[in-house]
């Protein structure tokens, strides 16, 4: 199967982010803020294709059941969905 070119665009995306989180986070001796970095770049891969009533952040999802998770590093949401708390 032949790679499209938006396929190529989106997995170089991908790369260059992951290498600049890599880079930043490479001097940095604390597992929080690493993570922070690497999260702050997978937020920067997905927005750009997301319309603008999406947005990406963390948190922790409460479900059907209303069980709740435990920190999730990438959440897609709906801005006008009245359960998003900032």
């Amino acid at each position: 199967m032949e790679e499209s070119r938006y396929y190529r665009h989106i997995l170089n995306k991908i790369t260059a982010a992951k290498k600049a989180a890599d880079d930043m986070a490479k001097d940095i001796d604390h597992p929080g803020l690493e993570g922070d970095l690497r999260e702050l770049a997978l937020k920067d891969c997905i927005e750009p294709f997301l319309t603008h009533s999406f947005k990406v952040g963390t948190g922790k999802v409460i479900d059907t059941y209303q069980c709740l998770s435990d920190q999730i590093d990438a959440v897609i949401y709906h801005t006008s969905d009245y359960g998003v708390k900032s």
